[in-house]
């Protein structure tokens, strides 16, 4: 299992950058160059997501499948192993 780290530790140059990237997005201020880099990464995530589902016969693996158990409990079991094919 992933441990999350609720807080990490930063630096005030950290905060700054968080800060400085919330006022971009917020005042949706991109350079062309920035608002490219962003649609790619958001159409190659997209896609990604789109093979593994498709490898998946159409359902999501994330969400799994929700079973009871003979002992009354939900198990969520995974609909199929996480592969993507390379192209």
């Amino acid at each position: 299992m992933i441990r999350s780290i609720p807080n990490p530790p930063m630096d005030h140059d950290d905060v700054a950058r968080f800060r400085n990237n919330l006022d971009k997005h917020l005042r949706d201020d991109y350079t062309a160059e920035e608002r490219a880099r962003i649609e790619a990464r958001q159409a190659r995530a997209k896609a990604n997501a789109q093979r593994i589902i498709a490898n998946c016969e159409g359902k999501n693996p994330i969400l799994g499948r929700a079973t009871a158990s003979k002992f009354g409990r939900l198990v969520i079991e995974s609909v199929c192993p996480l592969t993507i094919m390379h192209q």
